[in-house]
């Protein structure tokens, strides 16, 4: 007998009897395959080296390779469901002759300028196959380095023997693109205090991000009429992130403690609204009128450092410094991060900085200094950091 026998006591009083179904039962039970992954098939060496002795031209997309023959066919084009053998890729002269050329012209000049994700996608496939050898190189000198991931560029930065020099490199990355060396900063490096005070106190003032006319050179202190330094807003969520993080102050967590408070928020990432709710709690405690719904029992009674953090930090008025380095880490996803910001303040309280802005006085008409509220700088983050994925997804959040 070849069907599947129902156990005894199956509601309906059909146990002992055979389960005619073909599939044994098994049509109506949850699919454990990775939902949306497609399986990537990789071709051999020997064949990758057959397709390659046919190239005429070979290109690097943001898909990948692409493979012209001699008359110009599309005679292979890569793409995450269909590779070629990696190896062999890296120790052939055509294709790191692609490489080298997609990450030596500018991609954001010219007819040929590109999107930020399409450049980024580029960037990435082309270092992809890029050798051992030359990646260093990549991430010293291309003009494209700034559109590659920040965990290849910090991971290289970390390993390298004269750390002065790669902390020089991240000051230049700076001044090419803040937040590609944000992006770095947020990946690990620097990883002690000393580079972390170099890039601080490289970045607060404002400094020329190239050669101009006027004969002032890259880097140099851009100074005001009377000569003294102008201070830089730019990369500020940076500066203060190193800064909590290696100069810490009471309530500020390290970084231990902070991967703890991740890997809590990211076991809530299929439900945004509670993640939100569970950071807007972080941002101004559990007195706030906005947070009623008692959501949040069921969460709380998870075990784990990251969740006792987490509701420590949530205790009477909150913790702004617990926020902000969730906020700079990332631990909402786009969803949840489109739902903290339609909440407003949970209170009334003002930041505390010599930061101003001008608004005008309803009731007189003139212009005054006015101190923004509380966390109103983590919001500017959220904003920025999150911009991509908003307008990939479609969700307005306004401003």
């Amino acid at each position: 007998m070849d069907q599947p026998r129902k156990p005894a006591g199956s509601p309906g009083g059909t146990g002992g009897q055979f389960d005619h179904d073909p599939t044994g039962g098994a049509a109506g039970l949850p699919s454990f395959a990775p939902a949306g992954q497609a399986v990537t098939r990789y071709e051999d060496a020997e064949a990758t080296r057959r397709i390659l002795d046919r190239a005429g031209s070979v290109y690097v997309t943001g898909d990948g390779l692409r493979i012209d023959d001699k008359d110009g066919h599309l005679l292979f084009q890569e793409s995450d469901e269909h590779r070629l053998d990696q190896a062999t890729l890296v120790h052939d002269p055509k294709t790191q002759r692609a490489v080298r050329q997609a990450l030596a012209d500018p991609m954001d000049t010219g007819d040929a300028a590109m999107t930020p994700s399409a450049r980024r996608a580029r960037a990435k496939a082309a270092f992809r196959l890029a050798s051992p050898y030359s990646r260093r190189g990549i991430i010293d000198h291309s003009p494209n380095a700034r559109y590659l991931p920040g965990s290849y560029i910090a991971h290289s930065l970390a390993h390298r023997r004269d750390q002065e020099a790669a902390l020089d490199r991240l000051n230049s990355l700076y001044l090419e693109d803040a937040a590609a060396a944000s992006n770095v900063i947020r990946a690990g490096f620097p990883n002690d205090k000393h580079g972390a005070f170099r890039f601080i106190n490289y970045t607060k003032v404002k400094r020329y991000a190239a050669d101009d006319k006027q004969g002032h050179k890259k880097g140099e202190i851009v100074r005001d009429a009377s000569g003294a330094p102008i201070p830089e807003p730019k990369g500020k969520n940076a500066r203060s992130y190193l800064r909590m993080l290696w100069q810490p102050t009471n309530g500020v967590p390290d970084k231990a403690q902070v991967d703890d408070m991740c890997r809590a928020m990211s076991q809530m990432d299929g439900d945004p609204n509670v993640q939100a709710e569970v950071f807007y709690e972080v941002c101004y405690g559990n007195g706030t009128p906005r947070n009623m719904s008692g959501m949040l029992g069921s969460n709380r009674s998870s075990e784990g450092r990251g969740w006792n953090r987490l509701d420590r930090a949530s205790a009477e008025r909150g913790n702004g410094n617990v926020a902000r380095m969730l906020a700079y880490r990332k631990a909402l996803t786009p969803q949840a991060a489109a739902e903290f910001l339609k909440m407003g303040p949970g209170d009334k309280r003002l930041a505390n900085t010599r930061w101003t802005t001008r608004k005008r006085d309803k009731a007189t008409g003139k212009m005054r200094d006015v101190t923004p509220a509380r966390l109103t700088e983590m919001r500017s983050f959220i904003h920025a950091a999150y911009a991509d994925d908003f307008k990939r997804l479609g969700i307005d959040v306004g401003r």
